[in-house]
């Protein structure tokens, strides 16, 4: 068997044989990230690629503005693929990517109000005539799923009789982390997948028919973004984020919030209990009435 002897070549090879990135959502970033090493050396020799290599990688990216986590992101994806083309004998051992990845910092999660939803929904439908966008800000913010996840949701995943989306779990349809749940349809939701079910093969796509990419669903959402909330420059994920802090705000248990929204650990989930404002709020409006019961109760001992 002919070896692989370039990484333009193994790319190409991971493209059509990985399965997560035949059929996962998240193949078509794999694809950008590994464009980006492209970019800078072309179709690089295999047994040339070492730590010095992706050390200079890192130093251009860097140099270009490029985030640690965004990095971190394009190094993933080139070991996937210099990982899966050794796994399967098409190159010899691979380097090793422990320690190059840089340190991440904590980040802000920001979201969307529901009243903030409301309004892109409404201005989707109305002032854009954009009636496929609309759907699915619903239904992103009714049920937390990912955008990669709408789009491969087929009618058959969608059991009326339960009021249940049937999320990952199925060949063709695997999510972030691997998993399968269950999200109940709720009131706001159901006439949208009536109507778009209705008639329909089992295998049709519920959504997924409306977009050729998730980035054009960046396009027209960032217009709509831009008309309705123009200081809200957060991108179309930010729904889900809205959906995981608004349980946490209404004293969802954690361990509920991580199911519905298929965090693979409670640690993710945490994430949106840290950055929960209103139960900051709460916890200093206690402190502050304790602090006033304490001064009046001082005041009386006085007089």
């Amino acid at each position: 068997m002919t070896k692989l002897r370039k990484f333009g070549q193994c790319v190409k090879y991971t493209f059509e044989n990985k399965p997560e990135w035949i059929h996962g959502g998240g193949a078509e970033t794999a694809g950008h990230n590994c464009n980006h090493f492209i970019k800078l050396y072309g179709s690089y020799p295999v047994q040339n690629i070492d730590r010095a290599l992706m050390r200079d990688l890192i130093s251009k990216m860097t140099k270009t503005g490029r985030s640690n986590a965004t990095i971190n992101r394009i190094l993933s994806a080139i070991s996937t693929v210099l990982n899966y083309c050794h796994d399967c004998g098409q190159i010899d051992q691979p380097m090793s990517f422990k320690g190059l990845r840089l340190k991440e910092g904590k980040q802000q999660v920001r979201v969307f109000t529901m009243q903030e939803i409301d309004l892109l929904v409404r201005a989707a439908r109305v002032d854009f005539n954009r009636h496929d966008l609309a759907d699915l800000i619903t239904a992103a913010a009714w049920t937390g799923t990912r955008q990669n996840e709408l789009l491969q949701l087929r009618v058959g995943d969608v059991d009326f009789d339960r009021k249940l989306i049937l999320i990952g779990g199925r060949k063709g349809f695997e999510t972030k982390g691997k998993d399968a749940r269950q999200a109940p349809i709720m009131d706001a939701l159901l006439p949208i997948l009536q109507e778009r079910c209705r008639d329909m093969p089992r295998d049709a796509l519920v959504f997924g028919e409306d977009w050729v990419s998730r980035f054009s669903v960046r396009y027209i959402f960032e217009r709509v973004r831009d008309y309705a909330l123009p200081e809200k420059e957060y991108p179309f994920k930010q729904i889900r984020h809205s959906f995981c802090t608004g349980l946490i705000e209404a004293n969802v248990p954690l361990v509920v919030v991580q199911e519905l929204a298929g965090h693979s650990s409670p640690t993710v989930t945490l994430r949106y209990a840290r950055a929960t404002d209103k139960a900051k709020a709460d916890a200093l409006a206690k402190l502050q009435s304790a602090y006033q019961l304490q001064a009046l109760s001082t005041t009386q001992t006085a007089v």
